[in-house]
């Protein structure tokens, strides 16, 4: 099957394209409970054309109209463009982000240019968690990469921006009760707030993210009085103080991103044979009844994330806990499941637990390695398959057939710099993710994909440029 040039990525379910075209009446007008989806839409129209369109409440016979359909499943949209006239259709934000997004990838001109083919689009997900992380941590991202990390999401209609903001030796949130957490290079509340502002204005989610018990040597090294001092970057549950610690850290993680209805504590990777030789950690075993240290790493699991339920938020956590003593774990625990060697998708799945696939291979990009996989084999994958990182095909595959246990998936952006050394490689497998996660059954080949996702990139680039020309070069 081969693509109309001007269809939009990922693919809709329906796309009928006309031969016509017609220059727009420059203004936008929406609801004004919409009316910040016709202001993004006015942004993205400036950077890419160089038109400043107005914005107003209404309907109007012509330029764009954001129409509310009430009756419309989430996330889905429809447009209707035709006789100088384009409608989008859609009954929440996030569908008229995808509306808006798919009538800029098909729009056509340049500097103070802009037309719209005549057309018909109806479309909706197949998949509900459509994601991207960043690890901020590790890298030396600006407040402006980020957003247009989010400009990506919005224009490949990805729903999830999930942000790794603490990691070993970094703590990139503000920290009012344990400010030295702060190196000199993390955002602080006001970024923070513009970053929920821009995020929520274009239907995307932010999951923040920070790291317990394990890569926790911030916090050890830091305040050693409170996490504990003497555990390799693991904190101590025997300190008196430690679970008031925690228990402050995710309060403010909670305050800095109020809308955020899932938080990541991490929980991956603990080096736990240091508890079994730390006689605090000893007696805190004794005391909560746990046979060995192994059981005490998935007992702090259940303790964090119920620090995250107390709060009315879903905590979200890495594969990693052994199976020992997760019977006493909430199955509202959400996993991200990435190496599939502490517990795999399918094991946890049977176990009631809700999975994120963020399989190795093949969704992680690694340029400190350099690891990560091209974007024609993040093709052949699908949302319920997991592969091992050494894997060379197929045949250790792991598909887990309970699909309403899977909630999507995600590409993981680890140990990155900044965007000008890593947003090349990021781009191409996030729109290719985009579209197996967009539409479950594929009725296109590669080849006709790649072509139209290099036309699509060009647009891509005439949105986030401008904000990338400070960082384009190195200093």
């Amino acid at each position: 099957m081969t693509l109309d040039p001007r269809t939009p990525i990922p693919t809709p379910k329906q796309f009928f394209c006309k031969e016509t075209f017609f220059k727009l009446d420059k203004k936008i007008a929406a609801s004004a409970e919409f009316l910040h989806c016709a202001k993004v839409l006015q942004g993205y129209i400036r950077q890419m054309f160089g038109l400043d369109f107005s914005v107003e409440c209404g309907e109007p016979e012509s330029g764009i109209c954001l129409c509310v359909d009430e009756n419309a499943p989430r996330e889905s949209y429809r447009v209707l463009s035709e006789n100088g006239l384009v409608r989008i259709f859609a009954g929440d934000t996030a569908g008229f982000s995808h509306g808006c997004a798919a009538v800029l990838q098909t729009a056509e001109g340049s500097a103070g240019k802009m037309q719209i083919n005549g057309c018909e689009i109806s479309d909706y997900p197949d998949v509900s968690w459509r994601g991207l992380m960043v690890d901020l941590a590790r890298g030396n991202y600006s407040f402006e990469e980020v957003l247009v990390y989010l400009d990506i999401c919005y224009f490949y209609r990805l729903n999830v921006l999930h942000l790794h903001f603490a990691d070993s030796y970094d703590y990139k949130l503000p920290s009012k009760a344990f400010p030295k957490l702060d190196t000199g290079n993390a955002f602080d509340s006001r970024q923070i707030e513009q970053l929920r502002r821009y995020a929520s204005e274009r239907g995307v989610m932010l999951l923040p993210e920070i790291e317990m018990p394990g890569h926790a040597n911030i916090l050890t090294n830091t305040y050693p009085e409170i996490f504990g001092g003497a555990h390799s970057g693991t904190v101590c549950p025997g300190s008196g103080r430690l679970f008031d610690g925690l228990e402050t850290l995710i309060g403010e993680v909670c305050e800095l991103f109020p809308d955020s209805p899932y938080i990541h504590i991490g929980c991956d990777e603990v080096v736990y044979k240091h508890w079994q030789d730390c006689p605090h950690c000893r007696e805190f075993m004794q005391e909560a009844n746990l046979a060995s240290a192994k059981e005490m790493y998935t007992h702090m699991v259940d303790l964090c994330s119920r620090m995250v339920l107390a709060r009315g938020r879903t905590p979200i956590v890495w594969e990693g806990f052994p199976k020992e003593g997760s019977e006493c774990l909430s199955r509202e625990i959400v996993i991200m499941v990435f190496q599939s060697t502490y517990q795999t998708a399918i094991e946890l799945a049977a176990a009631g637990f809700r999975v994120i696939n963020t399989s190795w291979q093949p969704l992680y990009i690694v340029p400190s390695r350099p690891k990560y996989w091209e974007p024609d084999q993040v093709y052949r994958w699908r949302y319920n398959k997991w592969l091992y990182e050494t894997a060379t095909d197929d045949s250790e595959e792991m598909i887990v057939r309970q699909k309403d246990a899977v909630l999507g998936a995600q590409i993981c952006l680890w140990e990155g710099q900044n965007y000008r050394s890593d947003g090349a490689i990021v781009e191409e497998n996030t729109a290719v993710l985009a579209q197996r996660l967009w539409n479950e059954e594929q009725t296109v080949g590669y080849e006709a994909f790649a072509e139209q996702k290099a036309k699509t990139a060009k647009a891509l680039h005439k949105m986030i440029d401008a904000k990338l020309a400070p960082f384009s070069e190195p200093k």
